[in-house]
């Protein structure tokens, strides 16, 4: 059980100063006391809170996928370790959710920046003195250190066995995966912090909104497509007028062979999970894409994915294509999902729509996603977007921005793709206010004449 002098900290003035610490305390290392890995931990905003499901998800997976009793998360200050996440422990009140700092193995992990795997706690010379593997009952421990966006151990993911037992290395990489989602929750959190820090500074000085979700977006956005052999990329995104968080998507990226593979997508949720929904499906394609020929079982895994997230459910709309490109003939598989659509085209003026009313992804188990073949000839150019708008006017949610598009691209030089993105994104942003509040996105693929 947790260490019975935490239980009244009113009673039990347990902070530890810091430049006594050492003396004190000989064992314990100077890097708890570090001020930057300090105020690194009092960012996070985790300490003394309940718990929640974005942290209790990873370490079930912990303890499950090891077979461990016993699976924490684990944020340590100056003086305890707080178990932000435990599973495998009776019903703790959050005040019995903590353990000296001297008495956790956590201290360690903080002082190496090294994972700790033990299949002896008892017998382990680097354990053996720790408190907790006595007062604990641990036999086995394995633990990773979390970290926070600017590099701080700030806690750790461990799992604890009763007994002795080996940890495999599937055990160990498992355990390093889950570690790295778990810094990555933390990370996000302290970017969305920091950015409502920002948006209240530009609110002050009159700026937009837009602006601010156009530097958080960023990082979701390569900076340049990836040039694809023989044909011409190039892309824009509007953000919403009132985005603070964008959610939107896309990319280009070499699949198996000599395909390629092109995708644009927006995540549709609140705060924290649009975020999330729409980094992991970059990585879900981005995994299935590389070796999956056919778009329809990319975006099926895509859905499966979005499904079994935990507590985090959105919902995603998607045009996926994969593109066959040599000397004398460009050819493609496109399937859409939700409010993504794709237009092809011609030199001569015509223009085919390629999309077909799929539902969103992340509503159905087994959703149908056909997919659509399509040419790509010299001076054809291949349009997706996206965009969430509806209106009385235009219940179709392409209606708008295709009738929009068509006609800018009828307007449009049409002489490479970055022209073509540059028109087209002068004509969207005249008609920015008349296509509701949600963002666009649109990629051209182009092939020369």
């Amino acid at each position: 059980m947790p260490d019975s002098r935490l239980d009244d900290t009113e009673d039990n003035d347990m902070t530890i100063p810091t430049g006594s610490a050492n003396s004190a305390i000989p064992d314990l290392p100077p890097q708890i006391f570090n001020p930057a890995r300090l105020a690194a931990v009092q960012s996070t905003g985790l300490l003394d809170t309940e718990s929640e499901e974005a942290f209790d998800a990873l370490t079930r997976l912990a303890a499950q996928l090891t077979g461990a009793g016993r699976a924490f998360v684990t944020v340590v200050d100056e003086r305890r370790s707080f178990w932000k996440s435990c599973i495998g422990t009776p019903d703790l009140p959050l005040q019995h959710r903590q353990n000296l700092v001297h008495e956790s193995p956590c201290h360690i992990l903080v002082a190496t920046d090294q994972p700790l795997i033990s299949a002896d706690a008892r017998h382990d010379p680097r354990l053996r003195h720790v408190p907790a593997v006595t007062q604990l009952g641990i036999g086995a421990w394995a633990g990773f250190p979390v970290h926070d966006r600017d590099g701080h151990v700030i806690g750790g993911l461990c799992v604890v066995d009763d007994t002795a037992r080996a940890w495999t290395q599937q055990h160990v990489q498992t355990l390093h995966t889950l570690t790295a989602a778990v810094s990555s929750e933390i990370k996000l959190r302290q970017a969305l912090a920091r950015t409502r820090e920002q948006a209240e500074q530009l609110r002050a000085v009159g700026h937009t909104n837009a602006a601010l979700a156009r530097a958080v977006h960023d990082s979701l956005l390569p900076a340049a497509l990836a040039p694809i052999e023989g044909l011409q990329t190039a892309a824009l995104y509007l953000p919403a007028p009132d985005d603070d968080v964008a959610t939107g998507f896309y990319d280009v990226f070499r699949a198996r062979g000599a395909r390629w593979a092109a995708v644009i997508g927006h995540a549709a949720a609140d705060g924290v999970p649009a975020v999330q929904a729409a980094t992991a499906a970059q990585h879900t394609i981005r995994a299935h894409g590389l070796d999956e020929i056919s778009p329809s079982n990319v975006l099926r895994n895509l859905n499966r994915a979005l499904l079994h997230q935990p507590a985090r459910r959105a919902t995603l709309s998607a045009a996926y294509a994969t593109i066959k490109a040599d000397v004398t003939e460009v050819s493609g598989l496109l399937c859409t999902a939700g409010h993504a659509a794709a237009l092809l085209h011609h030199p001569d003026g015509s223009i085919d729509t390629l999309h077909r009313p799929v539902p969103a992804l992340g509503l159905q188990a087994d959703p149908t996603l056909p997919y659509t073949k399509f040419d790509l000839h010299p001076g054809d150019t291949l349009l997706l977007h996206t965009n969430d708008h509806t209106t009385p006017e235009a219940p179709d949610p392409t209606t708008a921005v295709d009738a929009l598009l068509c006609t800018a691209l009828n307007r449009s030089p049409r002489t490479d793709a970055t022209s073509t993105i540059a028109h087209l994104h002068q004509i969207l942003s005249e008609h920015r206010e008349t296509l509701g509040s949600n963002a666009i996105a649109v990629i051209a693929i182009h092939r020369p004449t």
